[in-house]
């Protein structure tokens, strides 16, 4: 059973960074300004972990950072207005 769910395919939901902050949930990208959010896109898959997050970021279709993130430590971030990822990246403030 575990193989069959390895093998399963993976959904992938994909956002620029212009869409992120429109939407209120991505504040700022360090050193870039925002009329340069359209070249930006997270892709965001299920982690290996339950309950955790992987997400790519692009600029211009070339890999810049890559890292996970927990659902919990989102909520508890929402809840405390605190950035939950990176900040070199990204101050998050919610997932969808």
């Amino acid at each position: 059973m575990e193989d069959a769910r390895a093998k399963k395919k993976v959904p992938l939901v994909s956002y620029t960074a212009t869409r992120l902050h429109e939407k209120g949930v991505l504040l700022e990208i360090q050193d870039l300004p925002p009329t340069q959010f359209k070249n930006v896109v997270f892709n965001i898959t299920n982690d290996a972990e339950k309950g955790s997050f992987l997400v790519k970021a692009h600029f211009l279709g070339v890999d810049v950072e890559e890292f996970h993130i927990k659902y919990q430590v989102m909520l508890s971030a929402c809840v405390t207005a605190e950035p939950a990822i990176n900040q070199s990246l990204v101050c998050l403030k919610d997932l969808l």
